[in-house]
């Protein structure tokens, strides 16, 4: 892992660095971001320059300090991805994005609790837990079960996923 503390270099400069120290890394790789604010609007510029290329994972979140993990993904990596767009403190969230017609499958799901809920058009079906998730509606998924999703319309998913074993 590659560390870069921000703070230290002028407003001006932050963004072109550390788009640059990304653009270096190999596949697997990471790089740890610290700032002294929540670097959100970076997010926003790499998902738009670099769409689906890297992942962001916050280690700490403020009030004084942000630590973020960017890590570049690999393209060598099958199956089905969920893609963690926020990681702190005792939670996750995941996005699934399932096409018309294509069907997900999932070995387990991660975490003690998952909640899944979705935005589109009609039913996504979850098989092995027998859930028809409707548009708008909160469904708890079988967390460590295998399961299957799938729609009839494209779909986008969230999961929110507890990192907490106990409950």
């Amino acid at each position: 892992m590659f560390e870069l503390d921000v703070r230290v270099l002028p407003p001006p400069h932050k963004h072109s660095t550390i788009r640059e120290r990304l653009e270096r890394l190999n596949t697997g790789q990471t790089l740890r971001i610290i700032n002294d604010h929540d670097p959100r609007p970076l997010r926003y510029e790499l998902d738009d320059t670099y769409p689906g290329a890297f992942t962001w994972t916050y280690v700490e979140c403020g009030p004084k300090l942000w630590r973020v993990d960017i890590a570049k993904k690999s393209e060598a990596i099958a199956g089905p991805q969920i893609d963690i767009v926020a990681d702190c403190h005792a939670m996750q969230v995941g996005e699934i994005r399932i096409k018309a017609g294509e069907r997900r499958t999932f070995e387990t799901l991660p975490a003690a609790a998952a909640v899944i809920f979705h935005r589109g058009e009609g039913t996504m079906n979850i098989a092995g837990c027998s859930h028809a998730v409707a548009p708008g509606t909160v469904e708890l998924v079988c967390p460590g079960e295998p399961c299957a999703i799938s729609a009839a319309q494209d779909v986008q998913a969230f999961l929110v996923i507890s990192k907490d074993e106990d409950n």
